[in-house]
């Protein structure tokens, strides 16, 4: 089985890994979140900076994340600016997303950059050739808050993620019923086969996808989402919770 090296984290390998995503407004916030990310051992952490009240000014990201990799140490960082398109706060036209994640790439501040796969045209190649020259991981994703898509719709969507170069592939989707957490599990079942067992992420939201947040190995995912304090998306339980359930497995 394929998998990559995030600092001392392998992702891919093993046992699925805890990330918990951050998604305070204000810097203080956030920078008491990292702190209790750090005391609960989670695995990773993803600044969901698209929740950050200063995201509009780089120098206050920037300075934020200088602080972020200090309070983490070693613990890999994951940067997502998650559009409203995708479930997300931001409104970032194509041009800021680029320049926002430009400066990050460049700040060697993150080990993974999130980047949506089909979301703001020309963007997503541009992000990845920047990232592979600054050496910073890049995670595809694609999220749907409404529905779950047929099987072969999101086979493919993965297949592009991987073709595109991706070192994680994520999909995440609603279901509707317990049929669509089924189908999405067949789906990435397939889509892995046929990428080799290259890293990926599968998430079936709300409620009815608990399965794939605590049984992460069942859709061939690398890592699991967990919370600490507010949930990014519907269906997260709490990092205590995700451990308790895990170790009784």
């Amino acid at each position: 089985m394929q998998y990559i090296e995030v600092r001392e984290l392998e992702l891919g390998r093993g046992p699925a890994k805890i990330c918990v995503p951050v998604v305070g407004k204000k810097k203080e916030e956030i920078l008491a979140t990292l702190e209790k990310c750090v005391a609960a051992e989670a695995d990773l952490v993803e600044l969901r900076i698209d929740h950050f009240e200063n995201v509009r000014h780089i120098e206050d990201v920037l300075e934020l994340l200088g602080e972020a990799r200090e309070i983490l140490g070693e613990m890999p960082l994951i940067f997502t600016y998650r559009t409203i398109e995708e479930g997300g706060k931001g409104d970032m036209s194509t041009e800021e997303y680029c320049t926002l994640y430009q400066e990050i790439l460049e700040s060697k501040t993150v080990d993974l950059v999130d980047i949506e796969a089909f979301g703001m045209s020309g963007a997503v190649s541009q992000i990845m050739r920047s990232a592979r020259e600054h050496a910073v991981m890049t995670i595809l994703s694609n999220h749907n808050f409404r529905k779950t898509p047929k099987q072969e719709y999101i086979i493919e969507r993965l297949g592009i993620m991987h073709h595109l170069g991706a070192d994680i592939c994520k999909v995440a989707y609603m279901p509707l019923e317990k049929g669509d957490v089924d189908r999405l599990k067949k789906a990435v079942i397939e889509a892995d086969k046929r990428m080799k067992n290259a890293p990926l992420v599968a998430i079936a939201m709300g409620d009815l996808g608990l399965e794939s947040r605590i049984y992460p190995e069942r859709f061939a995912s690398c890592m699991t989402f967990a919370s600490i304090g507010e949930e990014s998306a519907p269906g997260q339980i709490s990092i205590e919770e995700m451990k308790a359930l895990m170790i009784d497995k």
